[in-house]
């Protein structure tokens, strides 16, 4: 009976362990599927921070599951869901199950990692080893089981649905199928701007923008929630009175991200590419209107996460924490660079004086050990970086996408 008990006691303390270090569990299992996913999913820097919550709050149901010893009667809300915007965007049902090998193997590895580092008896090792074994085994069988008939059922749902199978065909051709005009019910060979929308109504902003161009608009769901993509596509490209007209276009309710006009079914795939690494950034501000042309830097610099985090943190060493000074001085250089390193223009952009700018500047450079101006791209570059990574609001908790209709 006692040692059942402590079986038992030990066995707690694990699954809260298991718990406690999500974060590294979760970014080992998207390391891991960035090798495998559908480019569409991973890549899309919005989209995959969604994916990384969805992946924790999937492997949290798991965990709590474990404890109590029991396997699912029905899918659990977060997996459902998940599961559906998958079917309604036509990705493959390898996506589930790829995910879920890798996150077996993950939930795998931690246990077995926690239990030989805290467990010195061999044959409470061995008990705990056995049911970790067992249940996750178990639990990826019949969750993925469940998960198949929920995808079957949606996706037999979306293809009654007017205007689902032009959904499922355009994401499609966004994730590398071919697909003609004919087939889309839009002329591919035209020339298309991008669009991700977000607000209460992104379909009003985005046949906006279309209005304002004298442009017809395709407007598809984008698999995230409360999102759209669009396209304004044209016989010829537009001129420069359509540019300057974009360039200050204002929508009249949520936000707008743009990519680069292009032509073609390439063309198409491409500018809602840069829309939604210009998405990623616009996600870290408040402006209504965000242009790839104008963040193309970071949204590049983004394709890989952790090697931009890295790079921000050695390029503003000393001065990227979030206190005070350290705010000043990333302000004081972005404002510095924005006017051509005039420090009596930046400090009228600051409302201080000169002075002040150029102390502020010295104090940076003291921290680099050189001058700002021998490596100002990778400074400009790294605090603009920083401003998205620290800025971004979190997302809602229920992952990457709502319904369609």
């Amino acid at each position: 009976m006692a040692a059942n008990t402590r079986l038992g006691a030990t066995f707690d303390e694990l699954v809260d362990a298991l718990k406690a270090r999500i974060n590294d569990t979760v970014a080992i299992h998207m390391r891991r599927m960035r090798e495998t996913h559908p480019d569409e999913v991973i890549g899309d820097p919005v989209v995959e921070e969604r994916i990384r919550e969805f992946t924790a709050a999937s492997m949290l149901a798991e965990y709590e599951a474990f404890r109590a010893d029991t396997l699912p009667e029905t899918p659990p809300p977060t997996d459902a869901s998940g599961t559906r915007v998958i079917a309604q965007l036509g990705i493959p049902p390898d996506w589930i199950l790829t995910g879920f090998r890798v996150g077996h193997r993950c939930h795998w590895e931690a246990w077995m990692d926690l239990v030989e580092q805290r467990v010195e008896d061999t044959e409470v090792r061995r008990q705990l080893l056995d049911r970790g074994s067992r249940f996750f085994f178990d639990y990826v069988d019949r969750l993925t089981a469940l998960l198949m008939e929920e995808y079957e059922r949606e996706r037999d749902r979306v293809h009654r649905k007017r205007g689902g199978q032009r959904t499922v065909l355009v994401h499609q051709l966004l994730n590398g199928a071919e697909h003609d005009s004919q087939t889309i019910g839009w002329p591919l060979e035209h020339h298309h701007l991008g669009m991700l929308s977000w607000g209460k109504t992104p379909e009003r902003t985005i046949e906006e923008l279309g209005r304002a161009l004298g442009r017809p608009v395709l407007v598809v769901e984008s698999g995230m929630q409360g999102t759209r993509f669009g396209w304004a596509s044209g016989a010829g490209p537009l001129g420069a009175a359509d540019e300057r007209m974009v360039s200050s276009f204002k929508p009249s309710h949520g936000q707008l991200a743009l990519g680069l006009e292009a032509a073609g079914a390439d063309g198409f795939v491409l500018t809602n590419r840069q829309s939604r690494r210009a998405g990623w950034v616009a996600w870290s501000t408040d402006d209504p209107v965000t242009r790839y042309r104008d963040v193309a830097l970071e949204a590049l610099a983004v394709e890989d996460e952790d090697s931009a985090r890295a790079f921000v943190a050695a390029e503003i060493a000393g001065f990227d924490d979030h206190s005070a000074r350290s705010q000043r001085l990333r302000e004081t250089l972005l404002a510095y660079f924005g006017a051509d390193q005039n420090a009596a223009a930046a400090a009228a952009s600051l409302g201080v004086h000169q002075q002040t700018v150029a102390n502020r500047i010295k104090a940076v450079e003291e921290l680099l050990g050189s001058t700002v101006g021998a490596r100002r791209g990778e400074l400009e570059l790294a605090l603009r970086l920083h401003r998205c990574f620290t800025r971004r609001p979190p997302l809602p908790a229920n992952l990457i996408a709502g319904e369609f209709g």
